[in-house]
């Protein structure tokens, strides 16, 4: 999906029509929103400058590189499913996290008090979503020190993402990898990685 076709989407979810240059702007607030959440380093779309995406026509595509056959060879079924795989990956990505955030920057600007908090508690549900399933996938080259992981993968620290707090469900993540150890949700200890000990208790 190109950063052309992202911010059509994204003018057509908001039932805007909002020229290029500003959304360029929505698109960049949504990936540093998401940058933040992530502890990642999402590349922003700048048209003046000749980065990553300098121009509406370039593909954004953040997950890991896709498979391209040797001259004089043929992707095998293994590798063509691999690269499925990851452009829908891409795409559930730019369509639940990035266009829903846009559409909500979009609504706050309108002063639409209403649409944009139901357009953020959707983004904020489908990133939720999406951390804990998918981004696992994410190009090396984007992940931070402190990049969050789903449940049971770790970080260069070796902590692992698990539930926190006494309403969060089973399989959910936080940001910053740290177990509650009460039961009413207070923070005393983190886990270690396929372990059930918390650091200082047996």
């Amino acid at each position: 999906m190109t950063l052309q076709e992202v911010i059509n989407a994204a003018n057509v979810l908001a039932d805007e029509s909002i020229d290029n240059d500003e959304m360029v702007t929505f698109v960049n607030r949504a990936i540093s929103k998401m940058n933040m959440e992530l502890g990642s380093f999402l590349p922003i779309a700048d048209t003046s400058l000749n980065n990553e995406i300098g121009s509406l026509d370039d593909e954004y595509h953040v997950m890991e590189p896709l498979v391209v056959a040797a001259a004089g060879t043929s992707l095998t079924a293994e590798e063509k499913k691999r690269n499925n795989q990851l452009k829908s990956v891409n795409q559930m990505f730019l369509d639940a996290c990035i266009i829903q955030y846009v559409q909500y920057a979009i609504k706050v600007q309108d002063g639409s008090q209403y649409e944009w908090t139901d357009s953020f508690k959707e983004w904020d549900k489908n990133m939720r979503s999406f951390m804990s399933r998918y981004f696992k996938f994410l190009n090396d080259d984007y992940k931070g020190s402190d990049f969050v992981f789903a449940d049971g993968e770790t970080n260069e620290y070796g902590l692992s993402v698990i539930p926190f707090g006494t309403d969060s469900p089973v399989n959910s993540v936080n940001t910053w990898g740290i177990k509650p150890t009460s039961g009413n949700g207070a923070v005393t200890g983190v886990r270690v990685v396929d372990s059930g000990d918390v650091f200082g208790t047996k």
